[in-house]
C-alpha cells in the first residue's frame, strides 16, 4: 500500500535540496555530492540487508554517478598530485561499488564508504575561510 505522504515527502525533499544546490558556494556543492554518494551507499546496505535486490542496485547505481559527479570536478591541470590521488581514490570507490554490487557484499559497501568519509572529512577540514564566517 502506497504512503499518501511518501509524494509530498519526496517533493518537499527535492525542493529542499534544489535550494541547497542553489545556495551553495563550489565547497559546499562538493560537500553536498559526498553526502550524496554516502547516503546512497548507507541506503544500498539497508536494502541489502532486507533483501531489496533492485532497490540496492539503484542506490548503487546513483552512489557511482555522484562519484563520477566528484571525479568530474577535478581539475588535473592545477591539482597535480593531490587530483591524481583523489582520481584513483575515486576509481577505487567504484570498483568497491561494482564488486559490493554484483558479489552481494556488505563488507563492500561498508569499505567504499569509509575511504569516502575519510575523503569527506579531509575536505571539510579545508574549508575556506570566507566560508566560516556564514
Amino acid at each position: 500500500m502506497n504512503n499518501p505522504y511518501q509524494q509530498a515527502s519526496d517533493t518537499y525533499k527535492s525542493i529542499d535540496l534544489q535550494s541547497r544546490i542553489e545556495a551553495a558556494t563550489p565547497h559546499e556543492l562538493i560537500n553536498l555530492l559526498f553526502q550524496g554518494a554516502r547516503t546512497n551507499i548507507s541506503t544500498a546496505i539497508g536494502c541489502m540487508q532486507r533483501n531489496q535486490i533492485k532497490e540496492k542496485g539503484e542506490h548503487i547505481s546513483k552512489a557511482i554517478s555522484i562519484i563520477d559527479g566528484l571525479k568530474g570536478s577535478l581539475n588535473m591541470n592545477q591539482g597535480g598530485e593531490v587530483a591524481a590521488n583523489l582520481l584513483s581514490l575515486y576509481d577505487q570507490i567504484q570498483n568497491l561499488l561494482v564488486k559490493a554490487n554484483y558479489h552481494n557484499s556488505e563488507e563492500l559497501l561498508t569499505q567504499s564508504n569509509q575511504i569516502l568519509s575519510e575523503i569527506h572529512e579531509a575536505w571539510m577540514a579545508i574549508k575556506p575561510s570566507s566560508e566560516t564566517n556564514k
